[in-house]
């Protein structure tokens, strides 16, 4: 991608990394936490930069600017039966979608939406359960809930019981040597973590489904 695309290409390269299944559970979550993570101003500028690169290019030239820049973007949404045009039409809707009109406001629509769809994806069995509790806590001041919050605190529990079970790039980073040791202790911990937590991954959802 070139200067005129370097807010777009940060989220499709630094985002979309080649690991980036491992941490998030699908595209929209990735959004999502580019969204939460970066300014205000560079969040707006992607959403510029995708709407003039699809009002200017092809699918040919959108594969070429998406998987052939250094480094890549590594998801392709034409396996899921999106187009890269529609995709790319998709990222810029959510990028813009309802978007409060003060900065506060907006991190506290990111963070609640994201925490929404982490725990959604718990529900459905496609997402670690000690991975979610762990994001979800690492979002917990920015949602706006207090201190003594129950569900917060449940997932607190969670994260706090299990810290010794790796997850995410840590856990596919294990070595052949120490990774048969691991999958006895950590399938129970999981089982665990999603009996303990439904309670609090449902009522995420509940709360901040629509990002109110």
């Amino acid at each position: 991608m070139t200067g005129e695309t370097k807010h777009a290409a940060h989220l499709f390269s630094a985002y979309f990394h080649r690991d980036w299944l491992v941490d998030d559970p699908d595209w929209e979550s990735v959004v999502l936490r580019f969204m939460q993570s970066e300014p205000f101003d560079m969040v707006r500028s992607a959403q510029i930069e995708i709407e003039n690169m699809l009002a200017h290019a092809d699918e040919v030239e959108l594969e070429k600017v998406l998987f052939e820049s250094t480094p890549p973007c590594f998801y392709d949404p034409r396996p899921d039966g999106l187009s890269l045009t529609v995709w790319l039409q998709e990222v810029t809707s959510l990028l813009a979608d309802s978007s409060p009109n003060t900065t506060d406001s907006l991190a506290l629509w990111q963070a609640r939406r994201l925490a929404a769809s982490i725990a959604r994806h718990v529900i459905a069995g496609k997402f670690d359960p000690i991975l979610a509790s762990r994001q979800l806590v690492g979002l917990r001041w920015s949602v706006g809930v207090p201190d003594n919050d129950p569900d917060f605190t449940t997932l607190v529990g969670i994260d706090s019981e299990t810290v010794s079970i790796p997850v995410g790039r840590e856990r596919e980073q294990r070595s052949a040597e120490t990774q048969p040791l691991v999958p006895l202790d950590a399938a129970k911990a999981r089982s665990w973590a999603l009996t303990e937590g439904m309670q609090a991954f449902e009522n995420i959802v509940r709360r901040f489904g629509s990002a109110g």
